[in-house]
């Protein structure tokens, strides 16, 4: 067993549809809200019982024409064959969708629900079009409700009529199909690949639920899986699986993935790129810590809530409580070498980065998503579907939109929407929806899958078109100059002058001379670092937030006993400064240079959320002359510094 002291503080042990005359979406829009949109479009199911928005998301730009299109699921659609599904496609343009889908594809099987899940694959053979995903869960092919997965390759004209390639999980009661996903680009090859689930397949475990991932080729994927992964836990219902974007900023893309029954809590797996593609374990897990939650039933990318480069993923729990009865809550943790994701450490609720939850019994918010940057502030933003939410209309449900920031999301909405009709369920689904008709902003694309207006329950999506639809008469500074259009929207300057064109005008900008728009000032004096000559080393003790302070290690002595008594030694050391380091190893090396690690498990750095630096012990075997002891820093990056040797004490 090996010892790890903190000195003075701690001792640790180390161990192994059709535009609608019905009324657009009402807005409740939060005090402090730079904008305000309303459903800018309806397009509607137009059958009864289809419960078109049970899925809604973005197509990618399936024709090429410059505008992302906009896709979602009817599961219970009904055309000749009872609740055979079918999935709607609208392309996109400059005044948006048109009225009426541009696609229809139906499965022409009773039963089959076509459009349980909808989804753009990215490009998976490389042609310059989007291609587009569709699962329908309880098709049979050679068994029953076995599920089956369409892809569609994009083209001119938008989709073929027949799938380019399809996927049955040959087993009876699998429901391949609950989710199907674009994977990013996993291997970094430059051809997108997908992942496909199945809740109820019994691998290992009965009901365990299973994801595959298919890799992208100038042939598109191959019949079988470039990779699998099953949580291990029956019942666990592994149901989503989707990109995580670059969580670690690699290169690669990676893939989170949930499972809600997972141990009777629900659990979330991440897995990292590479250029051999996926890892066999996670990189990464989270849980609720809180039974029946169903922790992971939506898991998504955020995008970049913070700009700092890496991505970020968030994660719903639509039946917890606190103290709220299945409220429902999101949870979302920052990417990047500080988080926790990369550092190692399990995710739970009490170290989430951001926190929201639906403060209403019985709302289940359900869903959450990146928006793109909907308020084109440079930070991408969240938006949330709380379906069964009620105010003044029973479960006429809600999305809400926050925007990103330096710190991450804000902890009240930029925008409220509400369905404003009994029971429609607006929030069933709520995703980015890409540039829709080409303005340059983000959209989104929102389900109500019990929408009626004329034919009960056939559902609607809902387009929120960006900012750049309009201002909403905001001026805060009262210049003159609306809000989102002001280049200084809190300090008055009607002219708008901005010397160094970075978009921030020169009445706000910390060095008005020089182009720097993210105004970086690590150490808040008011100049921007693209302004300071210099770099002023902090006192000792003190935080470096500019890195102006080596990253080093002082004082590497070593004793011949330790508190564990003979046959072991003592090896201290101090750090300067902790930003980038992962943990340290006390090494030594022979007369012919070979190095032998004395500690069996990595010392993790201390203060390497902080910056600041950090005394430490550890207790090494013993050892004939305390002579060639090293400390080595090991770096998030895998860089590997050398200090010593230690002087004897």
């Amino acid at each position: 067993m090996w010892t790890m002291v903190r000195l003075a503080v701690f001792v640790v042990l180390l161990s192994n549809a059709f535009p609608s005359a019905a009324p657009a979406a009402r807005e409740v829009v939060g005090p402090d809200a730079a904008l305000q949109v309303s459903a800018d479009w309806i397009g509607e199911g137009g059958r009864s019982g289809a419960q078109l928005g049970w899925h809604a998301e973005s197509a990618g730009d399936v024709n090429g024409d410059g505008y992302d299109d906009v896709i979602g699921g009817a599961f219970q659609y009904t055309n000749g064959q009872s609740q055979e599904g079918a999935t709607y496609l609208y392309f996109g343009g400059p005044s948006g969708p048109g009225a009426t889908p541009n696609w229809i594809f139906e499965c022409d099987q009773a039963g089959a629900r076509c459009g349980f899940a909808v989804a753009s694959a990215g490009d998976v053979n490389r042609d310059g079009y989007e291609d587009i995903l569709v699962g329908a869960d309880l098709y049979d092919h050679t068994t029953s409700d076995e599920g089956r997965v369409f892809l569609f390759y994009g083209s001119p004209t938008g989709p073929s009529s027949t799938p380019d390639w399809t996927m049955d999980a040959g087993q009876a009661g699998a429901r391949l199909g609950t989710g199907v996903s674009s994977a990013g680009d996993v291997n970094g090859d430059g051809y997108d690949d997908f992942a496909v689930t199945a809740s109820s397949f019994d691998g290992a475990q009965p009901d365990a639920g299973r994801a595959w991932v298919f890799l992208g080729s100038p042939t598109g994927p191959g019949a079988l899986a470039d990779w699998t992964f099953e949580s291990g836990i029956a019942g666990a219902a592994l149901t989503q699986a989707t990109t995580a974007g670059d969580v670690n900023g690699d290169g690669f893309g990676d893939l989170i993935l949930g499972a809600s029954q997972h141990e009777g809590q629900g659990g979330v797996f991440l897995f990292l790129g590479s250029a051999m593609g996926l890892g066999a374990a996670p990189a990464w897990t989270a849980s609720s810590q809180q039974i029946g939650a169903q922790f992971g039933f939506m898991v998504n990318t955020a995008g970049d809530v913070n700009g700092d480069g890496f991505a970020d993923v968030v994660v719903t729990a639509d039946l917890y409580h606190n103290p709220q009865i299945n409220e429902g809550a999101a949870f979302l943790w920052l990417g990047g070498p500080t988080g926790v994701i990369m550092r190692g450490i399990a995710g739970v609720p009490a170290n989430a980065d951001w926190i929201f939850e639906g403060d209403q019994d019985y709302s289940y918010l359900r869903w959450a998503g990146g928006a793109g940057d909907f308020d084109h502030d440079g930070f991408d933003d969240v938006v949330l579907g709380q379906a069964l939410y009620s105010n003044g209309e029973g479960n006429e449900g809600r999305i809400l939109v926050f925007a990103g920031s330096p710190t991450g999301p804000g902890a009240a909405p930029i925008v409220v929407a509400e369905s404003n009709q009994i029971g429609a369920r607006l929030g069933w689904a709520a995703e980015a929806a890409g540039d829709v008709n080409g303005d340059g902003v983000d959209d989104i694309i929102a389900g109500a899958e019990q929408y009626s207006n004329g034919q009960g329950l056939e559902g609607a999506l809902y387009l929120f078109l960006g900012r750049a639809s309009g201002c909403p008469g905001q001026d805060g500074d009262g210049d003159g100059v609306p809000t989102c259009d002001d280049n200084c929207p809190e300090v008055p300057n009607p002219g708008q002058g901005d010397q160094d064109n970075d978009g921030v005008g020169d009445a706000c900008d910390n060095c008005a001379l020089l182009a720097n728009p993210d105004q970086a000032d690590c150490d808040q004096d008011g100049v921007g670092d693209i302004c300071e000559a210099t770099c002023d080393i902090p006192p000792t003790g003190q935080p470096d937030p500019c890195g102006c302070r080596p990253e080093t290690v002082v004082n590497v002595t070593i004793t011949t006993s330790s508190p564990t008594g003979r046959g072991s030694g003592l090896v201290r050391f101090s750090t300067t400064t902790e930003r980038t380091v992962l943990g340290f190893n006390v090494v030594r090396f022979d007369a012919q240079g070979r190095r032998e690690q004395l500690n069996q498990v990595m010392v993790p750095c201390q203060e390497c959320s902080t910056g600041l630096g950090a005394d430490y012990a550890v207790i090494i075997p013993k050892h004939k002359s305390g002579h060639y002891i090293f400390v080595e820093m090991v770096r998030v990056d895998g860089a590997v510094s050398l200090f010593g040797p230690a002087i004897r004490e």
